[in-house]
């Protein structure tokens, strides 16, 4: 028999309405949900109330997940702005200004329900001033006044005039920046400004601004002696804090890699003076100032020719004169009686001034930015830290008890080293102990430096000149202080020839930058000036260019020439002439040394204390020879061509590293060398080579013949320099190798 289906399509339909009526509970959440019992919000209150805008408070509901709120005109029927937020403030914004509204919150529960809402009233301001103001100078009779609001406006007024008691000159703007034209260059204006109707009256504080100078006015401040890495925007220790002179490069550009092309203080400054290396102005030493070149224009009388107002302060090792007549002010550094008396040369009379030297150079500095006209030129020449080493008494013993880290570049060269490096004499030495004591008060003096370098700048600021002053700073010079143990500057060591080099001016660089892909020169500096002045340059045929060139990237520099010269003064009669040119990785030196040929190459990347001289390292000849050449083709382009004296030294305790020269194309090979007595040629080769030995004299000592695969030692019992012709059998094929047996 045929078996029937069961199967009820109605009691199967009704079989699902329980797990159909599970699902819709579980997909709705509150299906059945009990009613929300949140309470109104309590402790309503208003804030940061403006013509547009409404912040509104209450106090936290416990179990809220949330709140609900709107507002609404007060008399109108509908709300606006419904939203949500899980703070217990919310901000209204877009409202309308001098308009009455109520504001409503309810809180929501975790069913999604509100709870009982709550509202308070508040009308907006009429209107609201601006929230930030800024003035931006477009040209010297031109001044932007810029605003940021919270609430729109429709016009932008503002009121302004020379004086503060009388603001009599009045205009408007329909966006939110508005133009000040016609203004007189370098003057200081006063303004304030509304985002309300005029009518309301209702305008901002009063404010200032000072217009561009049609020229900026400059400020060299040149210090003595001064390293790069004794301020703390340049690496200097913690304790040594100098903000006033970090101002400089914090707000304008700090040149990383500065340095002088002659680490001397007469010869530094006539390069600054004239934008020329030593052998063009002719300053070769301090004792010579007078050999400065009367056919070279000076920094300060082409300013001065051109409508600057000049002076000088403090120190110019003679490279200027008074009776030169291009200075309108003159307090010219002579002598020091003591450490509280010294004499000076004020216009053309000499006067002795008592105080600390440094703070008598800042204040005359305050003194001609008070009464000078614009634009003006200072050249500001402060001694310190030159010895003798004495801090201001407020200074002095400050670091007393701060420790002074020296690093093991203090040590002596014991080897490749130049043999008078020691015995110059005349305080050039230095061990620790003395190193330590002259880093100490050497800080102590720049701590009064960096004292008037701040009332400086507080003149500047106090007279509305500032943004429109060029300020630099820099030093003659470097100088070593127990680096080798030595105490000296004149070298082409790093502490020796870099310098420090902050600028700020605003209209060329903008604050807190930095530029360590340029070598920075000091014949660099008078054309930087007169490229700020507007003064063209064509003329005078500097050997430096504009920094600005470097900083926008129109130009760069990334090797440079040095030249210390030799000088019949004191104990530097032993110092023979020193050349070197130096890029971002190698510093190649040659010394003026009859008896021997004198050179150190430091790798300034991998030994950034010139520690290790590579000069003796044939692994680095040909990068050497490249580095002679490159200082030779430089001393050519410069014309530097003239015979330096020269002395009778060495190169002391020279250690060659060994190592195989290899003969390529006759497939030999020379080791090691240097050697000890023997030498090895291997013949790889299947013919004959032709060995010929001669002594650096060129006196032929011995000849040899080497078979094809084989070896043949050779034995030099004397040390000295030789030289191996190597010349391949029936060929012309030669090479020449330098020996040196030890």
């Amino acid at each position: 028999m045929e078996q029937r289906s069961s199967f009820n399509p109605r009691v199967r339909t009704l079989s699902l309405l329980p797990f159909l009526f599970a699902m819709l509970v579980l997909q709705s959440g509150n299906l059945f949900a009990q009613p929300c019992q949140l309470p109104a919000p309590t402790n309503l209150a208003t804030s940061n109330v403006t013509s547009c805008s409404v912040t509104y408070s209450w106090k936290k509901v416990a179990n809220a997940k949330k709140y609900k709120v709107k507002y609404q005109k007060v008399g109108d029927v509908g709300w606006s702005g419904s939203t949500t937020t899980k703070d217990t403030f919310y901000t209204f914004s877009g409202l309308q200004s001098f308009t009455k509204y109520t504001f409503s919150v309810q809180a929501s529960c975790n069913s999604g329900g509100v709870g009982a809402s709550a509202t308070i009233n508040q009308k907006t301001v009429k209107c609201t001033l601006p929230v930030s103001i800024s003035a931006l100078s477009i040209s010297p009779v031109e001044e932007q006044i810029s605003v940021e609001t919270i609430c729109p406006f429709d016009t932008l007024y503002c009121h302004y005039g020379a004086s503060a008691v009388s603001l009599n000159l009045s205009t408007y703007s329909l966006s939110s920046t508005v133009a000040l034209t016609g203004l007189q260059p370098g003057t200081k204006y006063f303004f304030q400004v509304s985002t309300c109707p005029i009518k309301s009256n209702n305008f901002t504080a009063i404010d200032s601004f000072t217009t561009i100078a049609s020229r900026p006015n400059i400020i060299l401040i040149v210090l003595d002696d001064a390293r790069f890495d004794h301020y703390s925007c340049n690496g200097a220790p913690d304790f040594m804090q100098t903000p006033n002179i970090d101002r400089i490069a914090n707000e304008g550009v700090n040149f990383k890699n500065s340095f002088v092309v002659h680490s001397e203080c007469g010869p530094s400054r006539a390069t600054i003076a004239t934008g020329v290396y030593t052998v063009r102005h002719k300053v070769y030493d301090n004792i010579h100032p007078y050999l400065l070149d009367s056919t070279l224009a000076l920094l300060p009388q082409v300013m001065n020719q051109n409508g600057y107002y000049t002076a000088l302060v403090g120190k110019t090792h003679q490279i200027y004169t008074y009776d030169g007549g291009y200075f309108n002010y003159w307090l010219e550094y002579e002598s020091s009686v003591n450490e509280n008396k010294h004499t000076f040369n004020f216009n053309g009379t000499d006067k002795t001034i008592k105080g600390y030297d440094t703070d008598i150079m800042s204040d005359s500095t305050v003194s001609v930015i008070s009464n000078a006209p614009q634009p003006y030129f200072i050249q500001l020449g402060y001694r310190a830290p030159h010895d003798p080493l004495n801090p201001a008494p407020q200074y002095d013993t400050a670091f007393a008890d701060e420790v002074i880290d020296l690093g093991i570049d203090t040590s002596q060269f014991t080897q490749n080293y130049p043999s008078f490096l020691y015995q110059l004499g005349g305080g050039a030495l230095a061990d620790a102990h003395e190193a330590k004591k002259n880093i100490r008060e050497t800080l102590e003096m720049l701590l009064s430096v960096d004292d008037g370098v701040g009332k400086i700048l507080n003149e500047l600021e106090e007279k509305g000149e500032l943004e429109n002053t060029m300020v630099i700073f820099t030093s003659d010079n470097g100088h070593l202080m127990g680096e080798h143990s030595l105490d000296a500057k004149r070298f082409a060591y790093e502490q020796s020839m870099r310098v420090p080099l902050f600028i700020r001016y605003p209209q060329w660089f903008s604050p807190g930058s930095i530029d360590n892909s340029n070598m920075a020169l000091n014949i660099d500096y008078m054309p930087t000036i007169l490229d700020a002045a507007g003064i063209s340059q064509d003329t005078f045929g500097f050997d430096g260019e504009s920094l600005r060139n470097f900083y926008t990237g129109s130009d760069s520099r990334n090797t440079f020439y040095y030249h210390y010269w030799y000088s019949p003064e004191g104990s530097w009669v032993n110092l023979p002439p020193i050349k070197a040119v130096r890029d971002q990785q190698y510093v190649f030196i040659d010394y003026g040394c009859q008896s021997d040929t004198v050179e150190e190459f430091f790798d300034l990347v991998n030994d950034s204390l010139q520690m290790n001289n590579l000069i003796n390292n044939s692994a680095y000849s040909s990068l050497i020879n490249g580095y002679r050449s490159m200082l030779l083709s430089m001393a050519d382009q410069l014309g530097d061509t003239l015979t330096d004296t020269q002395l009778n030294c060495t190169l002391a305790n020279p250690v060659y590293n060994r190592q195989e020269v290899v003969i390529r194309d006759m497939n030999a090979v020379v080791y090691p060398n240097p050697f000890s007595g023997d030498f090895n040629v291997r013949n790889f080769g299947d013919g004959l080579i032709n060995l010929s030995i001669t002594d650096e004299l060129g006196k032929l000592m011995n000849e040899y013949t080497v078979s094809g695969n084989s070896q043949y030692s050779i034995r030099i019992p004397a040390p000295g320099l030789y030289f191996l012709k190597v010349t391949e059998a029936g060929s012309k094929t030669t090479q020449v190798v330098k020996l040196v047996a030890q």
